[in-house]
């Protein structure tokens, strides 16, 4: 007659093997055991299970190479032509092994950085997540075109065509859960920062999961405050860092003279600053990563459109001591005219004012002016550029050599 057999109990499995476990009790001795993936007594032979059976003719054989799913196999006993049989059923949950294609990377800021993997992700029984072990990035993807199957429309060179905003940019979406292999992380924090790429099984608590590493040597510089100087140099305070090369560099249409030894120097002084804006880079090398800030540097002396000759009723003067100085002659008037050096558009806006001894200044916010009312002997009148809180003063000195 039939045995009653006991193929074991069902089971669940989250690496696509299992071990059998039937029971050899009451089994009689001569009749023939063994492991199946269809039901031999049935007339419809249909196959139930998937898998590689180790040894079919042991109780406890091991089966390998699951298919994904419910997988029932069959314990039968054959005595003299008289089939018994028992089933028992395995589910594998085995997800997809989570692969990276870049484990270790280096990034030089914090911008977004391409997370591959080698295979996506299979929707019906798994789903896939980043997650954060150590620093800070923000996951997601930029958001792509469709086709008519729901997938990403792709170009010639296998990217996704990316949607576009109203001024052209790719539109970002954040999702640590996303349709790979377009997934990215951008805002990753400076050091190391280590992610994590997770799939997990919709059933039965499986997971597979793979790390990337992404040192982001970048460095936080500070080249110093803005500020604005009245002369052709300046001191400069970049903040240390302790590690890397450091250097010095002037942004273009910058000048300043600085020597080798002082390039690196945080502290250094710069001279030869032109006037006006003047920019300078804080450059910090640090494992093959190059961080930079740049701090600006206003010259603000007033600059003159003719720094040698001016006139002074008619004749030629001379530069001196800072200013100009002319003795006139003496013409029983007075009076007399005296132009200054006029300051260059945009670098500074001029007026007359008394020195010493007496006059009076027709127009003295005019580069030429005239002067009256002279004092007998010599007086002095000082033509004043200013430009943001920056001076230059040339002093002229009019010798009046009327006599009664």
């Amino acid at each position: 007659g039939k045995l009653v057999l006991d193929a074991g109990k069902d089971g669940s499995t989250c690496d696509g093997t299992f071990t059998f476990n039937a029971s050899t009790t009451d089994i009689p001795a001569g009749a023939v055991s063994s492991w199946h993936n269809y039901n031999p007594a049935s007339d419809v032979k249909r196959i139930t299970g998937t898998g590689i059976i180790d040894n079919a003719y042991s109780s406890t054989a091991r089966v390998t190479d699951l298919a994904h799913g419910q997988q029932t196999f069959w314990w039968v006993v054959d005595v003299e032509g008289c089939m018994s049989v028992d089933s028992v059923t395995i589910t594998n949950n085995k997800v997809d092994d989570a692969t990276v294609t870049e484990r270790s990377m280096i990034i030089c800021d914090g911008d977004e950085k391409d997370l591959r993997v080698k295979k996506n992700v299979n929707t019906d029984y798994e789903s896939g997540r980043w997650s954060i072990v150590k620093g800070y990035g923000e996951f997601g993807h930029y958001d792509y075109e469709l086709d008519a199957n729901g997938k990403p429309r792709l170009d010639a060179y296998g990217e996704p065509i990316y949607k576009k905003d109203k001024d052209g940019n790719n539109i970002w979406v954040s999702s640590p859960v996303d349709a790979l292999p377009f997934t990215k992380v951008r805002s990753v924090e400076r050091g190391e920062n280590v992610f994590v790429w997770t799939i997990s099984s919709k059933e039965g608590g499986c997971s597979s999961s793979d790390t990337v590493v992404i040192n982001n040597y970048s460095i936080d510089v500070n080249a110093g405050n803005d500020t604005s100087i009245c002369t052709s140099s300046v001191q400069l305070h970049a903040r240390t860092t302790g590690f890397g090369k450091c250097e010095w560099k002037a942004v273009s249409g910058s000048t300043f003279n600085l020597s080798a030894d002082d390039l690196s120097n945080p502290r250094a002084w710069v001279g030869g600053v032109n006037p006006g804006r003047n920019q300078y880079v804080w450059a910090v090398t640090y494992r093959g990563c190059t961080s930079v800030d740049t701090v600006c540097v206003t010259n603000n002396t007033p600059q003159l459109a003719d720094e040698t000759v001016a006139t002074v009723s008619g004749d030629s003067i001379q530069w001196i001591s800072g200013g100009y100085k002319k003795i006139l002659s003496s013409d029983h008037s007075n009076a007399t005219e005296i132009t200054g050096a006029a300051p260059k558009d945009g670098y500074g806006i001029g007026h007359w004012e008394l020195g010493v001894g007496g006059g009076s200044i027709e127009s003295p916010n005019s580069v030429t002016t005239r002067l009256t009312n002279l004092s007998l002997g010599r007086s002095t009148f000082k033509w004043v550029v200013v430009n943001n809180g920056c001076r230059v003063v040339g002093t002229y000195t009019v010798d009046n050599g009327q006599t009664t």
